[in-house]
C-alpha cells in the first residue's frame, strides 16, 4: 500500500461501487476498522450510494480526521477499465448485433461511470459536502480489483504466507487469478483475462 507521508500512518480504503460500498481504515498494514454504508442507512447493500457515513466513522478513530490520512486507496483500477475493457464490449456487440438495446445501454453507462476523472471528482465532492476537507485531499491511488481481493483475504488470515485464488468475473481485465501472498507482498502467479470468464 502506498503512503506518501511517513509521518501519517493511516490509510483509508474505499469501495465506491454500485453496491456494498464501504470504508476501511488501515494503520500501516493492519486493519483498524471496516464498515459498510448499509449499517448506517439501514438499506441492504446500499445500492448507488457513496459510503460517506462509513468514512466519517473511520475518520472519527484518528486524531485529526482526514488530515491524519496519508492516502486514499481504491480497490479498482478505473483507468485500466476505462481504456482497455471497451474493446471487449465492442467485440461482443459486433458478434451479437441483435443484443437487446437495454443491455448495450447498461454497458455504455457502466463504462462511463468508471471513468477515473469522474471517480476522483466524486470522492472530492462528497468529502467536501460532508465538510471533511480541512487542508486538502490525500493522494488517491488505485489497485487492481483481484489484487485487493487477494490482499484482503491474506492480511485478515492468521498466516504470514498463503496462496490466494480469486474468481471474480467483474474486475478490470482479470477474471480469475492466483497469487503468492507473503506478508504484505503479493505476486501474481497466473491469471485469465477477458473474454474468458465464469461470470462476465
Amino acid at each position: 500500500m502506498k503512503s506518501t507521508n511517513i509521518e501519517k500512518e493511516y490509510i483509508l480504503g474505499l469501495d465506491i461501487d454500485r453496491i456494498n460500498c464501504s470504508a476501511t481504515l488501515f494503520k500501516q498494514s493492519r486493519v483498524v476498522a471496516h464498515v459498510e454504508e448499509e449499517r448506517f442507512i439501514r438499506i441492504k447493500r446500499a445500492p448507488n450510494r457513496f459510503p460517506i457515513n462509513a468514512i466519517k466513522y473511520c475518520l472519527s478513530l484518528v486524531p485529526e480526521g482526514l488530515n491524519s490520512i496519508a492516502a486514499i486507496n481504491l480497490g479498482f483500477d478505473h483507468e485500466m477499465f476505462t481504456y482497455e475493457v471497451p474493446m471487449y464490449f465492442l467485440e461482443e456487440w459486433s458478434k451479437y448485433p441483435s443484443k437487446p438495446p437495454e443491455a448495450i445501454n447498461f454497458e455504455q453507462k457502466y463504462l462511463n461511470q468508471k471513468h477515473p476523472r469522474l471517480i476522483r471528482d466524486l470522492i472530492v465532492d462528497e468529502l467536501s459536502k460532508a465538510d471533511l476537507i480541512k487542508v486538502g485531499v490525500p493522494p488517491i491511488y488505485e489497485y487492481t480489483h483481484h489484487y485487493c481481493h487477494a490482499l484482503c483475504a491474506h492480511i485478515t488470515s492468521p498466516f504470514d504466507k498463503s496462496l490466494g485464488i480469486v474468481v471474480d468475473g467483474n474486475s478490470e481485465l482479470d477474471t480469475y487469478s492466483v497469487w503468492d501472498c507473503d506478508n504484505t507482498r503479493l505476486t501474481k502467479l497466473f491469471s485469465k483475462q477477458l473474454p474468458h470468464s465464469l461470470g462476465w
